[in-house]
């Protein structure tokens, strides 16, 4: 991490410096170390980062997405099929972890529940949310080598839902405000200094793409997909 003394680990955990935008700075960082948990911050992929990582590490869990498997002559559409691709090919042991959505994603609207209306676009994409401790559980207890695991939580739930559901949790009823995706488009990217983006928000109605493995917790089934 870029800030050791920040960190707020559990006992018996080490910090130690390192930069995913500078492999470099990773070559002391994974010294010694045989398993990476791998999450990718949304940087530009530099293949010499992976390099460092599995020249030291014989098993890597990258927490990916849901994306498809790519041929070696294919070109990526989106990082995480980048690194996947890589890690395959990179002679370490590993296992991807394709969550769909996280829980704590729904923190964004914080600030505005406790206004009591929530203002976002497309009120009725739906998401299936996996909560992180989940993920994790996953990833420290299955044996899962050389497999690609899609995550997601019991059902797809749609934006207005999320809210309604906050709402009732907390005790006082919290609206949803439809915003228009020009608008939002255009809040976002003041928001991110200028730069816009092609996000859209979540998955529409569809059928369950995962059915669990034997002896898989049903928690972890039921995501509906659609077209982005």
């Amino acid at each position: 991490m870029r800030d050791p003394g920040a960190a707020a680990l559990p006992g018996g955990a080490e910090a130690v410096r390192g930069n995913l935008g500078d492999p470099d700075s990773l070559v002391a960082a994974v010294r010694g170390v045989e398993r990476v948990y791998l999450m990718w911050p949304g940087l530009p992929v530099d293949p010499r980062v992976l390099e460092v990582i599995t020249e030291q590490a014989r098993q890597v869990v990258y927490l990916s997405t849901d994306v498809a498997d790519l041929a070696d002559d294919e070109e990526p559409t989106w990082s995480h099929q980048a690194i996947e691709r890589q890690l395959r090919h990179s002679g370490v042991t590993w296992t991807f972890l394709r969550a769909i959505d996280f829980a704590a994603n729904a923190l964004r609207w914080a600030n505005q529940v406790r206004r009591g209306t929530v203002r976002y676009p497309y009120g009725q994409a739906a998401r299936s949310l996996v909560h992180e401790r989940d993920i994790a559980e996953v990833a420290d207890r299955r044996r899962h080598d050389g497999v690609a695991h899609l995550l997601t939580g019991p059902a797809a739930l749609t934006h207005v839902e999320q809210v309604r559901i906050i709402g009732e949790v907390i005790g006082r009823e919290v609206r949803w405000e439809e915003m228009s995706a020009e608008v939002a488009q255009e809040e976002f990217a003041a928001a991110r200094g200028g730069r816009r983006s092609s996000w859209r928000a979540g998955c529409g109605p569809g059928s369950p793409s995962w059915t669990p493995r034997s002896g898989s917790p049903t928690r972890w089934s039921g995501c509906s997909a659609a077209p982005r």
